[in-house]
């Protein structure tokens, strides 16, 4: 089978690729020829032990799949060197790159009412950009297309790295005018005129990538954008595995150096830095001379190029003190020793950060109490250290201004913050100052960029004499939990040789950049643009806000238009937004309403889902209080009913809270994963199991718990009912209207030994069980009208076998040994067998009218089930001296027709890993291996049919909503993928 895979690939929009159909075949059921009908089941307990099921007892495992410049060159020559960032702002237009869509071009002339000119959205992961009159030059990562192999005859989606040249003049009209290919991940770039070097790893495992892990330069013609050129290309190779895969790049007009760095210190283990004359000026890659050094290059800032002279600080091991050494440059093929010194740290501890300023060096190590070192370069013959200053915390980065350092730093202990910024005074070189220091940020802050690129985040506004730092941080109460979050844009007063804090401008999303700008300040995340007044820096006003990306967490159709849940990690807000009916990726909704939960006491807030009746939306929420874990805290269930019918204007009618917390485990046993749930809604109803609270705590077992939706703005208990006595409890679900659930019950004097009953809810009225059913296993389709009724049943045996004959037959349930002393070699093998059992439920009794052998030699993993069709994933496994070969199954059973037809599908394309995601109808939605999607139609089970469509290489489709013939995968920070069928 080779499907013909034509793809466009627009962002957040995934077309499928061509159909194809598969040579499906019938599989003989075996179907039991019963004299007298078979009403008292009995089957085997699966919870009796088995891999990784721990007992399965009560409410354990769910399996339910769910498992963030200068840029001026440092050379002598006459050529500026540039570098590219994540937002550029060329006269009132700003260019802004964010990681989870694309690019938009804003308007900025009014800060006060930003307005997107347009938007180039992609698929991929966007690096950084280059942008001059409009031309835009966007580097990518993760760039997906298919690939055919000849060989093979079949295709294959791959990734690669990407140069896009963007004509971004008409912002309504975005063009691709050139596209160029790199195989790897980009590590960075520079610019030289019409030369773009760009800097990438092959990890050896990427398409288009050589064997080994190398580091790849390649100097690219940009002048015409239509059609970038490849001119040269220089690889560098890792000597072993204890090299760090990425390097530091640092530049001069006439070389680029790259920058080895060690996983580990260790004795004797020197770097080394790549030399590449470019001096050409022609895109000409020249390879020049290796430089040994003495220790780690973990950073660009510990190198540079001046006056002849490459100057590079490093420290072997952290118990050794750092070395200055000096290399005159003679030409880039010979770079010859001339002086070094050393940095005499009072106690053990690491280099942290460096930093060159003429004839002047500046390096700072770390162990909470830091030296701040000066070292005089004025004869690069003989570097030394001149002065010290301990100061507290260490410093990420530093920036000189003449006689004066700022630094950007962490001081994890410290009660005002863990990030600090300091202002050292170095007019007199031999007693360097701590003129001020400034802390903020709360607690296990934190930057958007690593220490090679944090000086594009770092602003210092000289004219302004200010400083602005983006950041993340949280405060943390006693009990450990999240209980707010600090992150923005944190503005620092530097003037009259002093600093003072003052405002912070808050950023939703992690805050990657800050400038000011028409006299307004701009925050930039990968999520929004936002401005403020800042006339007063100690109280900025927020102004406007525009959406660079869409957060979809969940998705639902109310009437004419959709919901959508938007709640942001950093700050735990909980956002529902509503978006027209013809838009539901739209980046700015028409109406939103914020769920977040309003209390002193520490909160955290998960979503489990949503739905929707008439115009009302309804969200159900877990809160937990006083802790992370549920089980360790206090913890209620929310139900909250959304009026959406004036879309611009979302209000809450009520909401419904539940102390108790949910129970577990109850939508997989024996490794059989069937789409229940721990919740369900059901016309006017909302069903759940809680553990529910006592007055001594909670409830040793779970209940179920009806809510009355009928009136939305009065949300009502209807009851608490117990679940029916047993053993094992299973979870929520809905079948032809009906909910139902499982429990088994213990046969007396037959360890082992379990009857299964199918437990119906009765909603008319008052909400009650009905009597339960005996039925043979868990109960997987059911149709009331007709008595029709599926379920999957359970058989253990036990052989004599050796280890690894066990656990090479994909049915093991489990190994004892017959040796204690040597649990791997022969002993007793539980194999496990599930079947396929068809039943006809009359009243309160059942009876067998068929078994059918759906594993075979495979075993089943997963299977959803609709009112027409059954899915079944099943899973094998052959063992050879090269270990296990896995294969996996996928069959489709007809539950229309009065004996049930079983179909075999060809799976191969699948892969190794994937699982059932959403069944609709003859319909079902797999996630591959790949995370693509696989579209299954068995409308016609003699013809079943297959597509197949990618999804972004971070793209997942765990909660799909099927609306027709178009399939909406939520994606939270990377939005909405829509697929049509």
């Amino acid at each position: 089978m080779t499907p013909e895979k034509t793809m466009t690939l627009n962002y957040k929009r995934l077309l499928p690729l061509a159909a194809t159909g598969f040579s499906a075949f019938a599989l003989s059921a075996c179907l039991g020829e019963e004299t007298e009908p078979v009403t008292d089941f009995i089957s085997d307990d699966p919870s009796m032990g088995g891999p990784g099921e721990g007992g399965d007892t009560g409410d354990g495992g769910d399996g339910d799949g769910d498992g963030d410049g200068d840029g001026d060159g440092d050379g002598d020559g006459d050529v500026d060197i540039t570098e590219a960032d994540i937002i550029q702002l060329e006269g009132d237009r700003l260019y802004a790159l964010s990681s989870y869509a694309g690019l938009t071009v804003v308007d900025a002339s009014n800060p006060d009412a930003l307005r997107a000119l347009g938007t180039w959205e992609t698929d991929a992961r966007p690096f950084e950009m280059y942008v001059e009159d409009g031309q835009a030059f966007v580097m990518l990562d993760g760039f997906g297309f298919w690939e055919h192999d000849e060989e093979l005859d079949e295709w294959d989606y791959v990734q690669s790295s990407r140069l896009v040249a963007l004509d971004a003049t008409d912002p309504s009209d975005i063009v691709v005018r050139g596209e160029f290919m790199l195989p790897g991940e980009i590590q960075d770039s520079r610019r030289v005129g019409d030369i773009l070097y760009l800097v990438t790893l092959e990890d050896g495992y990427c398409w288009g990538c050589g064997a080994e892990q190398r580091t790849v330069v390649s100097s690219i013609d940009i002048s015409d954008e239509a059609n970038p050129q490849l001119i040269d290309q220089l690889s560098f190779a890792a000597p072993d595995d204890n090299w760090s895969w990425q390097r530091s790049v640092e530049s001069s007009s006439e070389r680029i150096y790259f920058a080895a760095q060690t996983w580990w210190f260790g004795e004797g283990q020197n770097s080394f830095v790549d030399v590449v004359d470019i001096s050409a000026g022609d895109g000409t890659l020249v390879p020049g001379d290796q430089v040994q050094v003495h220790g780690n290059v973990f950073s660009r800032w510990q190198m540079d190029e001046y006056d002849g002279v490459f100057r590079v600080i490093s420290q072997q091991e952290f118990t050794e003190d750092p070395l200055i050494e000096t290399f005159t440059i003679e030409s880039s093929q010979s770079f010859v020793a001339l002086g070094s010194g050393n940095l005499a740290i009072p106690e053990p501890e690491s280099l942290r950060s460096a930093r060159f300023d003429g004839d002047r060096a500046y390096a700072i190590t770390a162990e909470r109490i830091d030296p701040l070192f000066t070292i005089d370069l004025s004869d690069p013959s003989d570097p030394h250290q001149v002065g010290e200053l301990e100061i507290p915390g260490w410093v990420y980065h530093m920036e000189t201004r003449d006689d004066r350092i700022l630094a950007l730093g962490f001081d994890p202990d410290h009660p005002d913050g863990s990030i600090n910024v300091s202002l050292f005074d170095v007019s007199d070189f031999a007693a360097p100052q701590l003129r001020r220091r400034v802390h903020f940020g709360g607690d296990w802050a934190d930057f958007g960029e690593d220490q090679n690129r944090i000086h594009k985040a770092f602003t210092i506004l000289d004219d302004e004499e200010m400083l602005l730092v983006p950041h993340t941080g949280w405060d943390y109460s006693d009990s450990g939990c999240s209980r707010s979050y600090l992150g923005g844009v944190q503005l620092i007063d530097w003037a009259n040789d002093d600093l003072a804090l003052r405002g912070v401008a808050p950023a939703r999303g992690r805050p990657r950049r800050a400038f000011t700008h028409a006299q307004r300040l701009f925050t930039v995340s990968d999520l929004e643009v936002a401005t403020f007044d800042y006339s007063d820096r100690d109280a900025p006003t927020a102004r406007d806000e525009l959406p660079l990306s869409v957060t979809v967490r969940d998705l639902v159709r109310v009437g004419g238009v959709w919901a959508r849940l938007a709640n942001d990690w950093y700050s735990d807000a909980v956002l529902l937004e509503v978006v027209d009916g013809d838009s539901p990726a739209a980046l700015e909704p028409l109406g939103v309403v914020d769920l977040s939960v309003e209390t002193d006491e520490c909160a955290y807030v998960s979503v489990d889902g949503m739905f929707a009746i008439d115009d009302h939306v309804f969200v159900v929420e877990r809160v937990n209080l006083d802790g992370w874990a549920e089980v360790d805290g206090y913890s209620t269930v929310r139900v909250t009913a959304v009026d959406v019918s004036d879309p611009s204007a979302p209000v809450i009618s009520d909401s419904f809270t539940v102390e108790g917390f949910r129970s577990w485990y109850g939508s997989n046993l024996a490794g059989v994963r069937t789409g229940a749930s721990w919740w369900v809604n059901q016309g006017e109803h909302l069903v759940f199991r809680l553990y529910g609270a006592t007055e001594e705590g909670f409830d040793s077992e779970p209940s179920v718990y009806v809510i009355d939706l009928s009136d939305p703005s009065q949300l009502e208990l209807l009851a608490k009912l117990s679940r029916p006595a047993g053993e094992q409890q299973g979870d929520l679900m809905v079948m032809s209207d009906e909910v139902v659930a499982w429990h088994t019950e213990p046969v007396p004097d037959q360890p082992g030994k379990v009857r299964f009953f199918l437990d119906r809810l009765e909603l008319d009225g008052t909400p009650a069980w009905a009597p339960k059913i005996n039925v043979p296993g868990v109960i997987v389709a059911y149709a009331p009208e007709t008595g029709r009724a599926f379920t999957v049943d359970f058989s253990i045996t036990e052989v004599a076998s050796s280890f690894d004959d066990c656990i090479g037959n994909p049915k093991h349930w489990g190994f004892e040994s017959d040796d204690p002393d040597d649990y791997f070699g022969q002993g007793t093998c539980r194999i496990i067998d599930r079947t396929l059992k068809q039943l006809d439920i009359s009243g309160n009794q059942a009876a067998l009218v068929a078994t059918l052998d759906i594993e075979g030699e495979h075993a089943l993993r997963t299977l959803q089930a609709s009112e027409s069709r059954i899915f079944v994933g099943l899973e094998g496994a052959v063992w050879s001296e090269d270990g296990p070969e896995y294969d996996a199954a996928l069959k489709v059973v007809d539950i229309e027709q009065g004996a049930a037809k079983v179909e075999d599908v060809d799976a191969e394309v699948f892969g190794r890993w994937w699982s059932i995601v959403a069944v609709d109808g003859d319909r079902a939605l797999i996630l591959d291996y790949r995370n693509g999607l696989e579209l299954v139609d068995a409308s016609d089970m003699d013809a079943i049919s297959h597509k197949s469509s990618a999804l972004p290489g971070w793209g997942t489709c765990w909660d799909p909503v099927i609306e027709g013939d178009t399939i909406y995968c939520p994606d939270g920070i990377y939005g909405l993928n829509i697929v049509e069928w």
